[in-house]
């Protein structure tokens, strides 16, 4: 896992239409980040699972108001919304951080935390895709592109992490409002910027996982 400090640009004059990278710096050096393995499930209402690569006794769970063991479980799955297509990181907090900023009770998924021995929240790149469906699990990987593990990176850390840190609110707008929303302003400034990097690759990796799910689909009814 990286522990590697941000670059901080907070002390300089924004530039508008770039806000996303004056946030950069505002995660400060309270998280880790780490890979994992991006599970797509087919069964029932598609969702995504990550598998975080963290060493053992490393972990995440719910946070509970009761049984305080209950919070150790793991999330049977992280995202189900797949409107907006595949969805790469995940940011999680640690108490701290989420005490400065509790979810609203209605947001999904329900919150999440992180329990890492050096105390940080996680942040999660996806590096490679798998797709489960009746308990089986495709014998390959898609890897995912490194221009793609940039951009979300950077997605990751401006438009949550950085909101977290400063106790506001860090979550997306549903449907996204790049206009009022300050979160889905900068993740769509730091895709923006990477969008003609990506473009070619996110094609080519897009078209590999359909061929992926199609022969799960037919290979599992």
């Amino acid at each position: 896992m990286s522990k590697q400090p941000l670059p901080d640009f907070s002390d300089k004059k924004v530039v508008p239409g770039r806000e996303w990278l004056f946030d950069l710096g505002k995660a400060g050096s309270d998280w880790e980040i780490t890979t994992a393995t991006l599970s797509l499930s087919l069964d029932g209402a598609t969702s995504f699972k990550f598998k975080e690569d963290v060493a053992k006794g490393e972990e995440r769970g719910f946070v509970t108001s009761s049984d305080p063991d209950d919070s150790l479980l793991s999330p049977s799955h992280d995202l189900t919304d797949v409107r907006r297509g595949l969805i790469l990181g995940l940011t999680i907090p640690n108490q701290a951080l989420l005490d400065k900023n509790p979810p609203p009770p209605d947001r999904l998924p329900p919150p999440q935390i992180a329990r890492l021995k050096s105390g940080k929240g996680l942040v999660l790149i996806a590096r490679e895709i798998v797709v489960e469906k009746g308990g089986k699990v495709t014998t390959d990987a898609v890897a995912i592109p490194k221009t793609m593990i940039a951009m979300t990176f950077f997605h990751e850390l401006s438009a949550h992490a950085s909101f977290f840190q400063l106790g506001q609110d860090a979550g997306h707008s549903e449907p996204r409002d790049p206009a009022n929303n300050a979160v889905d302003r900068n993740a769509a400034q730091a895709e923006s910027s990477y969008q003609q990097l990506v473009s070619k690759d996110q094609s080519a990796m897009q078209k590999k996982l359909q061929s992926f799910i199609d022969a799960m689909n037919k290979a599992v009814p």
